[in-house]
């Protein structure tokens, strides 16, 4: 793996790990939201037993339980939507870097070809000047014998 792929992997990476620790974040203070609900919920119930001394105190905390299920069902579609962009663009990280490293590798597939080829022409130019070589000591020789 190339520098390059491995800065792009470990930065796909450390988006990918503050994704999820943005996620655990959120979760906590969903957690927190449901903690407030149950005590509303709670609270909600026992006013329902003592009606008649806490009526009014009732409906407004029944209005505020609503309010608060209706903004946890807001956080929880904005967390899903953060998290699946956020999912998505990673993927697209990932992607990319595979398709990066594919093309790597038949560059250098196509390198060691190229470079396999010219070694093989080089070794056959190699062959034919020691051929040429031979025949002119040859002649010389033979033109010596000659003589």
């Amino acid at each position: 793996m190339s520098l390059d792929e491995k800065r792009l992997y470990e930065s796909v990476m450390a988006k990918y790990n503050e994704t999820l620790e943005r996620g655990n974040k959120l979760k906590e203070r969903e957690n927190e939201i449901n903690a407030r609900m149950l005590y509303l919920c709670n609270e909600i119930k026992e006013l329902e037993l003592n009606k008649p001394q806490y009526e009014i105190e009732h409906d407004h905390l029944k209005e505020m339980a609503e309010k608060l299920g209706e903004k946890l069902k807001q956080i929880e579609n904005f967390q899903a939507s953060q998290l699946s962009n956020e999912v998505a663009r990673q993927m697209e990280g990932l992607k990319d870097l595979q398709d990066k490293i594919r093309r790597n590798n038949e560059h250098l597939r196509k390198i060691d070809v190229d470079h396999l080829n010219a070694q093989f022409l080089g070794n056959i130019e190699s062959i034919k000047r020691y051929i040429e070589i031979i025949k002119k000591r040859n002649i010389k020789d033979t033109k010596g014998s000659l003589l």
